[in-house]
């Protein structure tokens, strides 16, 4: 079975409590998806959470910037185990995962 975690618009709520579900349940799932919006507040003193999130995916974190993100946010998304959906598809098997980011800027 393919598991996928998909979320977006993660703008208020607590970046510690994801990683911690995360980390309990560690490598089962196969990809995590992030669909958009405040992705800049995904680093936080040198931290990337999303590439902390990765590290317990069997492949990566596919992402795109939101409608509320400018194109300046994409750095977020250059990182290990982050994968930006919108400069590249991505392929698992027999499933394609692929992004049209929403950014404004």
């Amino acid at each position: 079975m393919f598991r996928i975690l998909a979320f977006s618009d993660y703008r208020i709520q607590d970046l510690d409590r994801l990683l911690r579900y995360v980390r309990r349940n560690n490598s089962v799932y196969d990809v995590f998806v992030y669909a958009g919006d405040d992705v800049r507040r995904f680093v936080e003193e040198g931290k990337n959470y999303f590439e902390e999130i990765g590290k317990h995916s069997k492949h990566s974190v596919l992402a795109v910037v939101g409608n509320d993100d400018t194109s300046d946010c994409k750095e977020v998304l250059r990182k290990k185990n982050v994968h930006d959906l919108h400069e590249e598809p991505y392929l698992v098997d027999k499933y394609a995962f692929l992004g049209q980011e929403g950014s404004t800027g």
